[in-house]
């Protein structure tokens, strides 16, 4: 906790109240500061990251396209054969 120290002249021509609510203030700030910090040193890290990040050619796109694809023929593929499987399987033990 941060407390603002004022000059003894100023001190005494301020009420008991006011001092209060600069120091209430004061602590407000701290906790908002405490949430903001973060945030902005994220955002910097990543405008950073954003600015030295490049598009992919056309050799990196069409490598990555077909590894996505064939990632996904072969989840149908898996998943085509689990259920080709269980199905079945599910009828005889329920008793269809």
């Amino acid at each position: 906790m941060r407390i603002i120290s004022l000059p003894t002249a100023i001190c005494l021509s301020i009420p008991a109240s006011i001092k209060a609510v600069i120091i209430i203030r004061q602590v407000g700030m701290d906790q908002v500061s405490a949430v903001t910090d973060p945030l902005i040193q994220f955002t910097r890290a990543s405008v950073h990251f954003f600015h030295r990040c490049t598009k992919p050619d056309r050799k990196e796109f069409k490598k990555n396209a077909i590894a996505t694809a064939v990632g996904f023929l072969a989840m149908g593929v898996l998943g085509f054969i689990i259920k080709l499987v269980f199905v079945p399987l599910n009828s005889i033990i329920v008793g269809g």
